[in-house]
């Protein structure tokens, strides 16, 4: 076989193409279609949680009369979110607040970045195909379903933005431009990602280092320098002052106790730092059990992000070695992207060392940390040595490993976010007819009476993508009895707090679970009323392999539960502020309905079942 064909692809051929393309270079970006996809079908259409407190209630201000100023300046916890609100009033006006377009706009964003990165491998000295390869690999690491908060919850732009303006920053120092014209580019990249979110301002102290280096290199020249730190300190002035004025005073003393946990338990605070940046690569199997899962990710993280960390002294000894003869300029935005993530780490670790099991290998974090490791890649493949060949081999290893493993259960962390979410979207479009709470309360967790009027608001503008069901009856429902789907009610008993249901649904067409499953209840004498949702998505595995089904995890069974007093709303542990109707006493019937709660049809299952209620 020839050595220079693999996979039937000729190398020597590709090697060539790849030092004149610069089009065969940005292939790696098709990486970009999993997250394109994610964006499209698996987005929530109703705004919930943080996108309250950030986007609408400052939006509802405005709509009220308010000024856009107010809207676009207004604090988000300790950060100002000007330019992603920016774009957040742009989708609103342009689409009528199209959620997926919003996460469409954070892939966007993520896009820019990873064509950054490609251009930074391809002036990256060494094998054109080598680096084209590692191009791929770290397009793997952005773009991968790990990061699946990204890629389906909008409000998530203000991360995406500050991670590719401070990459930005990162790549106008290592253009052949003017130092004028480098310091202005980057200037302006650090101020977008300051007023993004708060750790924004580390793109300001790692374009200050780059700026330094610059004007060493012009060996601190007057003239040639004057200009560049001129533009730079009038550039940061200006930016602190956008970022200070008009900061309400009640949010001055909001995180004082940020640090506490951290520093009163300094070895937990540690491992937390160490989970962090082992995060991206923790998922060493496809495990089901979620405790299970965590406990493995607990582990691995640690393990990983102790060995990492050793790789990092071992680099700073060997560039300290031989800081004579290194390409400082080629080494500089991989040493960058390495302080970029473990500072974030660093952050993510004192705000947050008490957040629960979870909380490091949340896509949101690890969409900060992964930065950590592309430093570390590129500076690994700086070194040369047969030491250090192993490690590359061992790091590529458990990066691939880590990566694909994660890349999977990403994608199924998405898909059982999106099937919550479609019961989230059916209680908001029957929040007049049957409140569902542990549902509607995560729209706005602990938002009691606001989250009933809030949503109607949000109807009355035109932002609520959804249907709005306003009476209880059946009757006055549009109800359609040729429909695809198959399914029925099959069993219920009465409980303490409530009755209990089960059944199961599927569309025949598309062999997928119904989104969502409604119930309804008759007393004798009395009309048929909505009830609530059938809230847990339940595992049929005999029946779905029958009907040979392609629904996730073969949940195509549905079950209505009484709720005890002790629930938390949805996505979050707060507790609930809602309650659901109080069913009538005596023989009550119970049908269900699968619900279209974008079109707002109900489409009725098979079957009836009949309770008496004493």
């Amino acid at each position: 076989m020839d050595d220079q064909k693999i996979l039937g692809f000729n190398l020597q051929q590709l090697h060539l193409r790849l030092k004149t393309s610069r089009w065969l270079w940005l292939t790696p970006l098709a990486f970009a279609v999993i997250p394109i996809l994610m964006a499209v079908h698996l987005t929530c259409p109703v705004p919930r949680a943080d996108h309250w407190g950030v986007i609408t209630i400052p939006y509802f201000e405005h709509a009220n009369g308010g000024s856009w100023w107010d809207f676009i300046h207004s604090p988000g916890n300790d950060s100002r979110h000007d330019v992603p609100k920016l774009l957040h009033y742009l989708i609103i006006k342009l689409t009528h607040w199209n959620l997926g377009v919003e996460s469409m706009v954070c892939v966007f964003i993520a896009i820019i970045a990873c064509a950054i990165v490609l251009q930074l491998w391809r002036k990256n000295s060494g094998s054109p195909l080598k680096n084209w390869l590692l191009g791929c690999l770290s397009m793997m690491l952005i773009l991968s379903p790990m990061q699946w908060m990204n890629w389906t919850w909008g409000i998530q732009i203000c991360y995406a933005m500050v991670v590719t303006a401070t990459v930005g920053v990162v790549a106008a120092f290592h253009t052949e431009w003017s130092l004028l014209n480098k310091t202005l580019i980057g200037a302006l990249c650090a101020s977008l990602a300051a007023m993004s979110y708060i750790n924004g301002w580390a793109a300001w102290m790692i374009g200050t280092v780059l700026l330094v280096f610059e004007c060493t290199k012009h060996q601190w020249r007057p003239r040639s320098i004057l200009p560049a730190l001129s533009v730079w300190l009038i550039a940061f002035i200006i930016t602190l002052w956008w970022f200070l004025v008009d900061w309400p005073k009640q949010m001055s003393d909001s995180n004082t106790s940020l640090l506490q946990n951290a520093l009163t338990h300094p070895l937990r605070g540690l491992c937390f730092f160490l989970q962090l940046l082992g995060a991206p690569f923790a998922e060493c199997w496809l495990v089901q059990d979620r405790e299970g899962r965590y406990n493995i990710q607990n582990t691995a993280s640690l393990w990983i992000g102790a060995f990492t960390l050793l790789l990092f002294t071992g680099i700073i000894i060997h560039f300290w070695r031989q800081r004579s003869t290194i390409s400082w300029r080629n080494a500089s935005p991989w040493i960058c992207f390495l302080l970029l993530g473990a500072a974030n780490a660093a952050a993510i670790g004192l705000a947050r060392t008490d957040n629960g099991l979870s909380s490091p290998f949340q896509g949101r974090y690890v969409s900060f940390t992964i930065w950590y490791h592309l430093g570390l890649l590129g500076l690994l493949f700086m070194m040369n040595g047969r030491v250090v060949t192993s490690l590359r081999r061992i790091y590529i290893a458990v990066m691939l490993w880590g990566c694909v493993i994660g890349a999977e259960q990403g994608w199924r962390d998405a898909k059982r976010d999106s099937m919550r979410n479609q019961s989230l979207t059916a209680a908001a479009a029957l929040r007049h007819a049957a409140i569902e709470p542990v549902w509607l309360d995560a729209v706005i967790p602990g938002g009691n009476d606001r989250i009933v009027p809030s949503l109607d608001q949000l109807d009355k503008l035109g932002l609520l993508n959804v249907s709005s069901i306003k009476s209880d009856l059946v009757s006055q429902s549009h109800i359609v009895t040729k429909h695809p789907y198959d399914g029925l009610i099959k069993e219920g008993k009465t409980e303490e707090n409530g009755v209990s249901l089960k059944g199961w649904a599927v569309n025949r067409d598309s062999k997928d679970a119904a989104d969502a499953v409604v119930i309804s209840y008759a007393a004798d004498g009395e009309p048929e009323r909505w009830l609530g949702i059938a809230s847990y998505q339940i595992r049929e595995a005999k029946l779905a392999a029958k009907m040979k089904t392609r629904a996730f995890e073969d949940r195509i069974g549905w079950a209505y539960k009484p709720l005890t007093g002790k629930e938390n709303c949805a996505f979050s542990d707060t507790p609930l502020t809602l309650f659901r109707k109080t069913l009538p006493k005596g023989n009550v019937t119970f049908r269900a309905y699968v619900f279209d709660a974008i079109k707002g049809i109900f489409y009725p299952l098979n079957g009836a079942i009949v309770i008496n209620r004493t």
